[in-house]
């Protein structure tokens, strides 16, 4: 709804009193006169029918026509009343006006109803016969009780009308005379109230758009001087409130934002108060529209529901480790207690959100992690004190026995070197990138590819394998050439292993945006999709009996993994069953992150 000044409040509403006043004295008038000038006429049409009834009645009795016409005519000479003689039957057998042959049956008209019944009948409708509104009375003609007829007079209300519009054109010109002065005294009357208010408002505004400096001035007015005075006092203590809040809120919003911890706050009905930014980033939410909504709305998870609701519920506090999906799997650790403001009453409830998935995943990775040195180093260890214990039992007099159990420990021994080798790498890379001790340099990337396809290159003639190199003769990379060939000759070396006989292994390295792409593509049986995102894990074996057998630590692909993220890049791994697999490094075009030059 728009609103309006008070002064034209003020003056509309005086306006608005004038007026209807004018308007209820006019109907009031016009309506008294009307009805005085109705009642006067209406008996001046009644007295002269009479007349006329005296006049003619030994006629109409007699049914003697010609001399009826004549008495109406001299009845009617000077004078505008129209005079109608009416059989009992509703036929018309004269009339002033017009021909009675032409006028309808008037038995059925209003005034001729009620004379049956009454001394006499009135009406004022519409004349369809002389096209006028017209004022009718009719009185009945008895003999020896009787009818014998009417006799109904009429006269045009237009002459009522023009007196009545008279009377309302003066009322109108006094009224018009008395709106001017009650607008003159309204708007002097609403300045004088209006003035000072507006001062005042001014002031407000100020105060509104945060200025309180400025102070009411003092006015002549008794009520408007302890308004200021009031107001004055109201500003100085907002003032020192608001400078007072906002400092609280800005040290309150600072720890909030400051926290590694999500932190929510909601209201006894469930609905979220407010979210600091590490709560929106843990539960990956919109922190412009979080507010006034519930939980079950933000996040769908029912535990986490559960835990409010339960708090709300009970007053106690809750604690759980939950796993969500947002949409990659966290585990944070919840803790909800209740809000209690300084009277000890429960307002609603606060969670405490920490992602503790770094930390069991680091968790779960050192325990898979030992436990798969333990069995990996488990085998060897085992085979080689078999056969050790072999030898001392005797069967180092058997000679063949014995070669035959040497060869065995000596693969086990290699196997066991060869793993606490991929360790040490690991160990190394992840110290040397933490430390920042990797040396980089802008190097040939062909020549580094061709150096690990010549390693390789005897494995591959083993077993028939074609070995096949694309790479641009000038595309120069920054990097650590030492590290590159050690990651190819691992990707090379598996994809020799796991091609069959007579097949061909492609070498690729290619510009693609802002990165460098080295795949290594086989022909292989491919990988099964459940495996792909595991692949680069360490001591993670697709087919484990295989892979020991092919000779493999499992350990391969992790330090290839290590070795890429070194650079500031990433590994990829595409494979489709019975089409064999695309292994990929990314490496950054820009120099990596750390490092030496």
């Amino acid at each position: 709804m728009k609103n309006i000044r008070i002064s034209w409040q003020i003056f509309i509403t005086s306006l608005t009193i004038t007026v209807m006043a004018l308007i209820s004295v006019t109907w009031y008038a016009s309506s008294v006169g009307r009805r005085f000038y109705q009642e006067r006429a209406t008996e001046n049409l009644r007295v002269r029918a009479e007349l006329t009834a005296k006049l003619i009645r030994g006629d109409l009795l007699q049914n003697d026509i010609p001399p009826l016409l004549e008495k109406l005519k001299s009845v009617q000479v000077g004078d505008s009343t129209r005079i109608t003689l009416i059989l009992p039957d509703g036929r018309v057998i004269a009339d002033t006006e017009k021909e009675p042959s032409r006028m309808d049956n008037h038995l059925q008209r209003p005034e001729i109803l009620q004379a049956i019944k009454q001394a006499y009948g009135t009406s004022m409708r519409f004349s369809a016969t002389v096209k006028r509104d017209m004022l009718y009375v009719a009185i009945p003609i008895w003999k020896d009780n009787t009818l014998a007829g009417f006799v109904r007079t009429a006269r045009d209300i237009a002459i009522v009308e023009q007196t009545i519009a008279r009377m309302q054109r003066k009322i109108l010109y006094a009224g018009m005379i008395v709106t001017l002065l009650t607008i003159l005294a309204s708007l002097l009357m609403a300045r004088r109230i209006t003035k000072p208010l507006f001062r005042i408002i001014e002031h407000v505004e100020q105060f509104a758009g945060g200025d309180f400096s400025q102070r009411f001035p003092r006015s002549g007015t008794l009520e408007t001087a302890r308004l200021s005075e009031a107001l004055n006092s109201m500003a100085y203590q907002i003032n020192e409130k608001i400078e007072m809040i906002e400092r609280q809120k800005k040290e309150q919003q600072s720890v909030l934002e400051s926290m590694v911890e999500g932190v929510i706050a909601f209201d006894n009905n469930g609905h979220v108060i407010s979210m600091n930014k590490a709560g929106t980033r843990l539960l990956n939410l919109d922190d412009n529209d979080v507010s006034g909504k519930f939980l079950g709305e933000l996040i769908k998870n029912e535990s986490l529901e559960n835990l409010v609701i339960a708090v709300l519920e009970t007053s106690l506090p809750q604690e759980a480790e939950i796993t969500i999906n947002l949409p990659n799997e966290q585990i944070l650790t919840v803790r909800v207690s209740p809000l209690h403001d300084e009277e000890s009453k429960t307002l609603g409830a606060l969670m405490v959100i920490n992602d503790i998935t770094r930390l069991r995943n680091l968790e779960r990775g050192r325990r898979e992690f030992v436990a798969n040195v333990s069995h990996e180093l488990r085998t060897p260890l085992t085979s080689i004190k078999g056969f050790v214990e072999a030898l001392y039992d005797g069967a180092l007099n058997e000679p063949e026995n014995a070669k035959r159990f040497m060869e065995i420990i000596y693969r086990q021994t290699n196997r066991l070197i060869s793993i606490l080798e991929d360790l040490l790498t690991l160990s190394r890379l992840e110290r040397e990138g933490e430390l920042d001790e990797v040396e980089f340099r802008m190097e040939n990337l062909k020549s580094v590819l061709e150096n690990a396809e010549q390693i390789c290159a005897f494995n591959a003639e083993k077993k028939h394998i074609r070995l096949r190199l694309e790479c641009p003769n000038d595309l120069v990379v920054r990097m650590s050439s030492p590290l590159i060939e050690e990651a190819m000759i691992n990707l090379i070396d598996n994809a020799i292993k796991y091609s069959p006989e007579n097949k061909n292994v492609d070498i690729m390295a290619e510009r693609k945006g802002q990165w460098i792409v080295i795949c290594v593509k086989d022909e292989g049986a491919g990988i099964p999709d459940e495996h792909l995102s595991r692949i680069f894990e360490r001591f993670y074996r697709v087919d484990k009996a295989r892979s020991r057998k092919l000779g493999g630590t499992g350990l391969g692909l992790a330090i290839v993994k290590h070795i890429a993220q070194v650079h500031g890049g990433r590994v990829d791994v595409q494979s489709s069953m019975g089409r064999g697999s695309c292994f990929s490094i990314f490496l950054p075009l820009e120099r990596p992150s750390g490092g030496k030059d």
